[in-house]
């Protein structure tokens, strides 16, 4: 099972706070300790039961966090340089989805995997009867909508129905 939440915040110390939330939420114990392993990727040392990753743009920030490894990502949906969107998309994705969508699709994946080396250019998504197919057929993935965002969670397993909002005036007392 895995929880996917976002704030209106860019704050590090509020994407902290959020994930605490939400293993308080899910486990009813304090944050444990994070360390990053030699990629980067964040994980708990006390807790290898539990799987989580974080994402923030300017304006917002996402954690999604369970009992099955994830990745997530949201982006702020802005103008981009001419020409970006067809060196990181196939002309084929760019036909399923809109620019951010794939982008998200593609760094959640890449966060699940915790292989930063993985090309985005051949990293490729589609659709079939409305449900996404991943470039790992164990991998699942879903799209989410946040005002001026697009989000998404890549997991080995279900991805959250829903991507819950918190208001960041809601994070203040969290640690």
């Amino acid at each position: 099972m895995l929880k996917a939440l976002c704030s209106d915040s860019s704050s590090k110390k509020d994407t902290r706070s959020l994930l605490a939330l939400a293993f308080k939420e899910l486990y009813g114990a304090p944050l444990p300790y994070v360390e990053k392993d030699l990629h980067g990727k964040p994980f708990f040392p006390s807790r290898r039961d539990v799987y989580f990753s974080l994402s923030h743009t300017k304006s917002h920030v996402m954690v999604v966090i369970g009992s099955i490894p994830c990745g997530c990502d949201i982006e702020a949906v802005r103008h981009v340089r001419a020409g970006l969107p067809e060196r990181v998309c196939s002309a084929r994705e760019l036909g399923f989805f809109d620019f951010f969508q794939c982008w998200v699709l593609k760094e959640s994946f890449i966060k699940l995997s915790g292989d930063t080396s993985l090309p985005l250019d051949r990293t490729c998504f589609s659709l079939d009867s409305g449900r996404i197919i991943t470039p790992d057929s164990a991998v699942s993935a879903r799209l989410y909508d946040c005002p001026g965002c697009r989000a998404a969670v890549c997991c080995k397993g279900e991805p959250p129905e829903e991507l819950i909002f918190i208001p960041a005036k809601n994070l203040a007392y969290q640690s």
